[in-house]
């Protein structure tokens, strides 16, 4: 059975962490940064969230979706 992807524009920072590479601090930052900017438009506007690579996107976009 294939796990659901999680769409960054409405998970919870728990359900963040589910994601590889992202921990406790990087997921309160994802939701901070989403809130402020009213929800992400693409990867490269995610990739903008403080603490977010290039290789942590990579990483985690089988996984998820916006």
């Amino acid at each position: 059975m294939d796990t659901p992807r999680i769409n960054l524009n409405a998970a919870s920072e728990h359900e963040l962490t589910q994601l590889p590479r992202i921990g406790v601090d990087t997921a309160r930052r994802i939701v901070h940064h989403r809130a402020t900017r009213k929800g992400f438009r693409d990867w490269a506007d995610f990739a903008e969230t403080l603490g977010i690579s290039d290789a942590d996107v990579d990483a985690i976009k089988s996984r998820a979706w916006i």
